[in-house]
């Protein structure tokens, strides 16, 4: 499931420590093909997209300095990062934490 986020933000944090997520940033053209496959092939993960332009505290609380970046959490706890349009790095992580689960 692929969801946009602007003021639901407030709404994913209450849930962030119950649910594995990957978070991506916006402005992600190139990767944004592959990230939606991932998010079809593991439907019990919860995907995000934020725009850093309109959740600006968000960027400078996770210190996100490029996009896009990729979060992976689990349980409120950030297991891994990616930055950059890197698909078989995404795909690798992605199963990983899928794997893991």
């Amino acid at each position: 499931m692929s969801t946009a986020i602007d003021e639901q933000n407030n709404e994913h944090n209450k849930h962030m420590d119950n649910v594995s997520e990957i978070m991506p940033e916006v402005h992600f053209k190139e990767i944004a093909p592959a990230y939606s496959e991932l998010a079809d092939k593991y439907p019990s993960i919860l995907f995000l997209t934020v725009d850093v332009d309109k959740l600006a505290e968000l960027s400078t609380k996770w210190d996100i300095k490029a996009t896009p970046s990729f979060f992976f959490l689990r349980d409120g706890r950030q297991l891994d990062t990616l930055v950059g349009s890197n698909k078989a790095e995404l795909q690798k992580k992605m199963t990983a934490i899928a794997e893991s689960n």
